[in-house]
């Protein structure tokens, strides 16, 4: 057991036994420590299941609490009612600094939250996403295939979270299976493990997905007890924050859990700063741990999701403090999504993958001032101004009122990506039935919202390039893919001659 949390545990009943209003009365000595008992006994329980980080504010609040709860069941036993009420008060006041203390303390580091994010800012179209690995796959549409798959095993597992990665190159959805239900599974079948994980291609809509097979991959995110994976990290390293956990392959095509660790950045409770991972192998349990920057070259994800998220939203909230991001809201963006912020994870050419986020304006338009993306790996911040065009709510909008969507309204316009293609941004946009499947795929440029649809990439992007139907005599496809490209060079030109002028 990790020595820090039987300290935690060991102060804790400390807390019991000599908290009280009078510890002259020996007579209360065996009842003091019976409390005690007590108290070691429900704080190991407690903090085993909820798993507490042992971060210095966490702490803090923790003996607070228990300290004034002793003192009130000290006082109770004595019948001591003014140290009831100091009691009562001392809880009321830890809950209210907890809750108005962290706002306040927000509020004041606001602008250091702000300058957390190095952002390099540029113009023009990125060149930095790979447009030769589309990602055209949604998580629904993995999930839905993935759920396919599992055949045989339905009578013990279900699948988990889908995670994103490349495989030779590829993008491609690894989904672990775990186990099903609440926890009847999950005890019986502790010593066989899961069965395995599964394979979607996140390029191709109609691949079929790859079931897997890992004997004894007992170690999971639903196991109980000593088997749940974020708990057997938390049990040997419990001063960090987890922030995420995905499901990778490690160069040996091997399955691993990774989490990414993160402790506070100020005050030992504002804000998260990424300072390594954990792998765990699903079938020994082994862990291991590495220092941001140390870890091997398989992990493709030490950036999580949501801290990445979480960082982009202050860098573009509180450049000008925290009282601007609520009133006036000078040069405010914000992350947006179809339905919450939010960011997605795309190949790029440098062989690296990154986290794309489009920042819009405050208000309720549809347009954006620009996108993020970032490095999974370094955490590096590159801010791609895009003042005017269409963002991902309104691109998104655009596919799901085409005629062509509309007539079957049950259909799902999910997973708005922006690619560069013949130098202009456009964004790919896949449409699927409830169940997840994917039917169609929708197409629309980021300048002017003009939409296309199909039934794959293949035709929208014939659509867009203006390839479809007959050609006037003496052209040819050749020529207006060399038109489509002179058009995009202008465009980037005048962007560039725009963002100069300040316009």
């Amino acid at each position: 057991m990790n020595p820090v949390f039987l300290s935690v545990v060991i102060i804790t009943a400390l807390l019991y036994f000599f908290v009280s209003p009078d510890t002259v009365k020996n007579q209360y000595i065996k009842i003091r420590a019976c409390y005690a008992l007590a108290g070691a006994v429900g704080s190991f329980i407690l903090l085993y299941l909820i798993q507490l980080p042992f971060t210095g504010f966490n702490l803090l609040l923790w003996f607070s609490v228990n300290a004034a709860i002793a003192l009130s069941l000290n006082s109770a036993l004595t019948n001591y009612k003014n140290g009831a009420i100091v009691s009562g008060v001392a809880l009321g006041v830890i809950i209210l600094f907890w809750m108005g203390g962290i706002t306040v303390l927000s509020a004041l580091t606001a602008t250091q939250l702000a300058a957390a994010p190095d952002v390099t800012v540029a113009r023009g179209p990125s060149e930095i996403i790979n447009s030769s690995h589309i990602r055209l796959v949604s998580y629904e549409t993995a999930q839905w295939r993935s759920d396919k798959v599992i055949g045989s095993l339905g009578y013990k597992s279900q699948i988990a979270e889908p995670d994103i990665q490349t495989l030779n190159g590829t993008l491609v959805w690894i989904t672990p299976l775990d186990y099903a239900g609440f926890f009847i599974k999950a005890w019986s079948y502790a010593d066989e493990g899961s069965g395995g994980y599964v394979i979607v291609h996140a390029e191709d809509p109609k691949a079929e997905a790859q079931m897997v097979s890992v004997n004894r991959m007992i170690y999971t995110r639903g196991a109980l007890l000593g088997n749940k994976v974020n708990r057997r990290v938390w049990e040997q390293h419990p001063e960090y924050l987890q922030m995420e956990t995905s499901f990778q392959l490690d160069e040996k095509m091997q399955p691993k859990y990774v989490v990414q660790l993160a402790e506070p950045m100020l005050y030992g409770c504002i804000g998260e700063r990424p300072v390594g991972v954990a792998t765990i192998d699903p079938v020994s349990g082994t862990v291991d741990f590495y220092r941001l920057g140390e870890q091997p070259a398989w992990i493709q994800r030490v950036w999580s999701e949501t801290t990445t998220e979480e960082w982009i939203g202050w860098w573009g909230r509180y450049q000008l403090g925290w009282w601007n991001s609520i009133l006036g809201q000078r040069d405010v963006k914000i992350l947006s999504g179809i339905d919450e912020p939010d960011v997605f994870l795309v190949n790029g050419n440098d062989g690296n993958l990154y986290w794309f986020g489009t920042l819009s304006n405050p208000g309720t338009d549809t347009s954006m001032v620009g996108y993020m993306l970032t490095d999974v790996r370094t955490g590096k911040f590159t801010f791609h101004e895009t003042p005017g065009y269409y963002n991902d709510q309104g691109a998104a909008q655009n596919v799901h009122q085409h005629p062509e969507v509309a007539k079957a309204p049950e259909l799902q316009v999910v997973q708005p990506i922006m690619y560069v293609i013949d130098g202009q941004e456009i964004w790919i946009i896949p449409v699927i039935t409830p169940s997840g499947e994917q039917t169609l795929v929708g197409l629309v440029e980021a300048r002017s919202g003009t939409t296309y649809i199909g039934p794959d990439l293949q035709n929208v992007l014939i659509q867009w390039r203006g390839t479809t139907g007959i050609l006037d005599a003496g052209s040819g496809a050749d020529d207006i893919t060399t038109l489509k490209a002179r058009i995009a060079q202008i465009r980037k030109l005048l962007d560039e001659i725009e963002a100069e002028a300040g316009l």
